[in-house]
């Protein structure tokens, strides 16, 4: 069987799967070929940072870039795999968006969580001022759409619109336009009670991060994968 050599921390490991390459800013990111879940955000963040496979729970904009190459080339293996999650499941990423009353929504990559909760750090945090559209939206809407761009940054927002215009319907943003309070959110992208007609991007109402149908492709942490060895 091929193995593959990956560098992670200036040390060479052995990893007994295949990766999936993309582009994302530029540059490759490699997935792992076999999905974590079913499952709660919680629980699929755990299974895959405790894997010891040297990989972690991507962030939504790496999602993004998954998912959009899975869609501009649908004649790759594993692309029906992934595309089978958007539509029958949805994808759970590693951010925290927090709602802040009369400020607007913070978005964290890769959260730190303390007894079950995620500590907002406003320093490091992506913001959006309350006033972006939510709901159904034109393609262009939600690729201008301040608090998607914070969510996946620009080009995480372009190709979020190129995904979106493979469906019958106009893309949908689940999230809030005002709280009076502090709330807290995990995002997930699926084709959301649809039926393969609606990409939505979900960041409020019930995506609380419970519900066990999300699932994740981890994706190699600060490693790059080396061409596969026969190793006998």
């Amino acid at each position: 069987m091929a193995k593959y050599e990956v560098q992670e921390r200036k040390k060479v490991i052995e990893i007994p799967y295949e990766v999936i390459t993309v582009k994302h800013r530029g540059n490759d990111l490699n997935f792992a070929t076999s999905a974590f879940g079913p499952g709660d955000f919680y629980s699929l963040r755990e299974k895959i940072d405790s894997s010891k496979l040297g990989l972690v729970m991507p962030t939504l904009e790496e999602t993004v870039s998954l998912v959009h190459s899975a869609i501009e080339n649908k004649d790759k293996r594993h692309t029906k795999d992934i595309l089978k999650i958007l539509d029958k499941n949805w994808f759970y990423a590693n951010n925290a968006i927090t709602y802040v009353p009369h400020e607007g929504m913070y978005v964290e990559d890769n959260p730190k969580v303390k007894d079950g909760k995620v500590i907002l750090n406003k320093e490091t945090a992506r913001f959006a001022l309350f006033g972006y559209k939510i709901g159904s939206m034109s393609h262009l809407e939600l690729e201008k759409n301040q608090g998607v761009i914070a969510l996946v940054g620009e080009e995480g927002a372009e190709k979020l619109a190129q995904i979106a215009h493979k469906y019958i319907s106009n893309p949908r943003f689940w999230s809030f336009d005002s709280t009076d309070k502090e709330v807290v959110m995990v995002p997930a992208l699926g084709d959301f009670w649809s039926v393969g007609g609606r990409l939505g991007v979900g960041v409020g109402g019930v995506f609380l991060g419970y519900d066990v149908g999300g699932c994740a492709f981890g994706v190699l942490s600060s490693c790059e994968a080396s061409t596969p060895k026969n190793k006998g």
